[in-house]
């Protein structure tokens, strides 16, 4: 099991269900305090001084790969349409046609990790 530790919650509509897939591909969510993370997700803004001082501090205390959220989630196949990316509850079907709107996309996961 990969362990994968966010810096900040990802801006996701259900967080859930980001978990069970993670799961799925066996990764899981750990804190801060885990013996061993092998992933820490981030993203590109600027960071409080005591935000950065945490980073710095889990990079030299573990052989871990930093990676943003926005490519960690792509690579689990996170592939939402466009128009309900903003709405409140990203919706199950589409509302004007009544086809199922998928938020992950099984053909586009790439677990090839690599260190940055």
């Amino acid at each position: 099991m990969k362990n994968v530790y966010f810096i900040k919650n990802p801006d996701f509509p259900n967080i859930t269900e980001l978990r069970a897939r993670l799961s799925k591909y066996n990764f899981q969510v750990v804190n801060a305090s885990a013996k061993k993370i092998d992933f820490m997700v981030v993203d590109d803004f600027e960071y409080s001084q005591q935000i950065q001082k945490r980073i710095s501090k889990l990079e030299s205390e573990h052989h871990l790969i930093k990676i943003t959220t926005k490519e960690f989630l792509k690579k689990f196949g996170f592939d939402p349409e466009e128009r309900f990316l903003r709405w409140q509850q990203y919706p199950n079907f589409n509302p004007w046609t009544g086809e199922q709107v998928r938020i992950w996309n099984d053909r586009l996961v790439n677990l090839n990790f690599q260190q940055i």
